[in-house]
């Protein structure tokens, strides 16, 4: 692989993840090509995607659709299958990445039932029914960070399961999210459970909160000048600075002599939404070892033709952008970030829906071909 951004990235101690697959990308032997050619380690996946594959994709699940027609599955039944489906497939094609990197990679992350966000106890049955469903040991199930999700986030790690604490925009969420998993893992260690076997992210979204923050305006908008000190990287920044300052507490001291893994931070959200940006802004402004980099395609496909130039230990940028980034950070932590956190929960739980619509559109289609087939 000759020298670039993502060769680069991998030397540092990142991970490169890609956000999204298709059933069509699974099918065709795509995924694994990015697995052997660029060296992606990971999946994510989340509602609209989702909802995009099924809508992008309509023969890709014919079979599938056909067998649930008849069998008389019901639309919601239906997509958490088809769901599960695909989680499962690249799940299989990521175990030996898996099993090469001792759990550290190789994980797909499903996400829960999205109208489930308030509801800690549901939540929590969501995971139990995903994990089951999938049944593959490299699967991580996504549990949106509101309030609930925390508590949830705490729950299922307790019982040992594997989870991506998603939709985090502020520190302090964070803090709290890397808490709830620190609190998690005493309880395991306390019933048994064997703590050295459980992995969890926290994915900490990065350009939606330059985009709110664009679209808020003067004086809140930082021009794109800033490069690498957008408040978007300059809030992740801050909350690796807060993930290493953890890691030196007496807390985490006994849980890592333990054998515990840290909870590794997922930049997410890393596609620029300003066209004047580099596509690679954000990863390469956030190219700290040990996180991992989620990519969607276009992202994926920038970074692995950038310079590999890095900033290792501090962004570039004059001193007066860097306080321009944070002032612009402090000025909406009030009110922005809460606002990002349940907007994000709102289109997901829009985007299910409409993985619902077309999920009950197909079996009935289905069904209307089985019975004319019948005749």
């Amino acid at each position: 692989m000759p020298a670039n951004l993502l060769r680069r990235l991998r030397d540092l101690g990142v991970s490169p993840w890609l956000d999204g697959v298709t059933r069509e990308e699974l099918r065709s032997g795509t995924l694994r090509s990015l697995i052997d050619e660029l060296g992606v380690s990971g999946v994510t996946t989340n509602p609209s995607l989702f909802a995009k594959s099924l809508a992008g994709e309509a023969s890709a699940y014919d079979v599938s659709f056909r067998d649930l027609a008849s069998r008389g599955i019901g639309a919601e039944e239906a997509a958490r299958l088809l769901a599960a489906e695909d989680a499962r497939y690249a799940c299989d094609v990521l175990t030996a990445v898996h099993q090469r990197s001792d759990g550290r990679d190789g994980w797909v992350s499903l996400e829960v039932d999205p109208r489930l966000a308030d509801d800690a106890e549901a939540t929590l049955a969501d995971v139990h029914a995903l994990a089951w469903l999938v049944d593959r040991p490299n699967l991580m199930v996504k549990i949106p960070a509101t309030s609930a999700g925390v508590s949830a986030v705490a729950d299922a790690t307790a019982e040992g399961y594997n989870i991506n604490a998603t939709l985090i925009f502020s520190v302090d969420r964070y803090l709290e999210v890397l808490d709830a998993y620190a609190h998690g893992l005493q309880r395991a260690s306390a019933t048994g459970v064997k703590i050295t076997d459980i992995h969890s992210v926290a994915s900490l979204f990065v350009s939606r909160v330059d985009a709110a923050l664009a679209a808020a305006g003067p004086p809140h908008q930082v021009p794109p000048t800033a490069g690498s000190v957008l408040p978007g990287i300059a809030n992740a920044r801050n909350a690796h600075r807060a993930f290493s300052a953890a890691m030196r507490t007496a807390t985490w001291a006994e849980l890592l002599a333990a054998g515990a893994n840290p909870q590794r931070l997922l930049w997410a959200s890393t596609g620029v939404k300003d066209p004047t940006l580099d596509p690679s802004t954000y990863v390469r402004g956030l190219a700290l070892p040990g996180t991992i980099a989620t990519m969607p395609p276009e992202t994926l496909t920038a970074t692995a033709t950038a310079p590999a130039q890095v900033p290792t230990d501090r962004p570039p940028g004059s001193a007066h952008e860097e306080m321009q980034a944070r002032k612009a950070l402090e000025e909406i932590y009030g009110d922005v970030m809460p606002r990002l956190l349940a907007d994000g929960v709102r289109q997901f739980q829009k985007s299910w829906q409409v993985a619902l619509a077309i999920v009950e559109e197909r079996l009935a289609a289905a069904r209307g071909a089985r019975a004319q087939q019948r005749r």
